[in-house]
């Protein structure tokens, strides 16, 4: 399966996410263990679908797969173009773990939807979330906030 690009040079993210779904069913079949989660990291623009102007990325949990894109961060006006795209990494693995958009707190969770609020968010969960990724990965919460914590110095 290739990966086709639309007349203004974006990718669909479903091709994108349908294809690394496809090749970790076959590294899984293929390895005694398989990956947890796949990131794809690309300079294409990427767009969910017909709608859509664009996304940083996108994710889907059920294939444990997630695309984030360096096509509006790398180059921007910004002065941290990479940090930029590790939110959205960031973002995007946190989706394959579980957790949703966040609308209480200021949180690496929150939906953004231009470069502007990229920019503003935090590269931090807030406390709901970090608890959520903790649950989720079945880790003890206390212990994983005191180790996020040792991370911020």
């Amino acid at each position: 399966m290739e990966i086709a690009t639309s007349a203004d040079g974006q990718m669909a993210t479903s091709d994108a996410l349908a294809l690394v779904a496809a090749k970790r069913r076959k590294r899984s079949r293929s390895r005694s263990r398989a990956e947890l989660v796949t990131l794809v990291l690309t300079d294409v623009d990427v767009c969910p679908g017909e709608g859509w102007n664009y996304v940083f990325g996108l994710a889907r949990a059920v294939d444990g797969a997630a695309v984030a894109s360096s096509a509006r961060t790398m180059g921007s006006e910004a002065p941290d173009d990479v940090r930029l795209l590790f939110k959205v990494s960031a973002h995007e693995i946190c989706h394959l773990f579980g957790l949703k958009h966040c609308k209480r707190y200021t949180c690496l969770m929150n939906a953004t939807n231009s470069l502007d609020e990229l920019e503003a968010k935090p590269y931090h969960l807030c406390p709901p979330c970090l608890r959520k990724l903790a649950a989720g990965l079945g880790a003890d919460d206390d212990a994983l906030a005191a180790r996020a914590v040792g991370l911020g110095r």
